[in-house]
């Protein structure tokens, strides 16, 4: 949350893509970076799966893309679900459309907040990919999660906290 704006330091300095976290308007800062949190839900407000991404290429003054968008939702394995209301998904649908809505606008840092939860083998196999050819693109991904084999799959560095510390 720090990373993106949403939580203000009270001491140090967070700098992203060269903006200063703290003085930064939020919307400075989501030009440089995608975040899904760990329950997502709140974040989905559009009537269907498709008008979700929509919105994220209008806010961040891109052109619509259908053809894109349905690629990468079939990619996610939403592309059956692309005209539902994404308030009727269950919970690991849901994680999986507001992680297509933030890589729409191609940020180049993305923010995930267990991302692997809900989700079945088939779908952690196809967020691994996904992960994985964002990294081989130069996108930088930070996570925050439980999954040992996720991290094992993706991270270039694992950093274990344990009573404030590094362990």
């Amino acid at each position: 949350k720090s990373l993106v704006g949403l939580l203000k330091p009270a001491e140090g300095q967070i700098t992203v893509a060269g903006l200063d976290v703290r003085r930064a308007d939020m919307d400075d800062i989501i030009e440089h970076v995608g975040y899904v949190p760990q329950h997502p839900g709140s974040l989905l407000f559009g009537e269907s799966v498709a008008s979700e991404l929509a919105f994220t290429r209008k806010s961040h003054r891109l052109p619509p893309d259908p053809a894109a968008d349905r690629a990468l939702l079939e990619q996610l394995g939403l592309g059956a679900v692309a005209e539902r209301d994404p308030r009727d998904l269950s919970g690991g649908e849901q994680q999986r459309v507001a992680l297509a809505a933030i890589l729409v606008a191609n940020p180049q840092i993305i923010l995930l907040d267990e991302p692997t939860r809900g989700l079945d083998y088939v779908q952690k196999h196809n967020l691994v990919a996904l992960l994985q050819g964002s990294q081989a693109a130069g996108k930088t991904i930070v996570m925050a999660t439980h999954d040992v084999e996720l991290a094992a799959a993706c991270a270039d560095r694992v950093v274990l906290p344990s009573e404030g510390q590094v362990a």
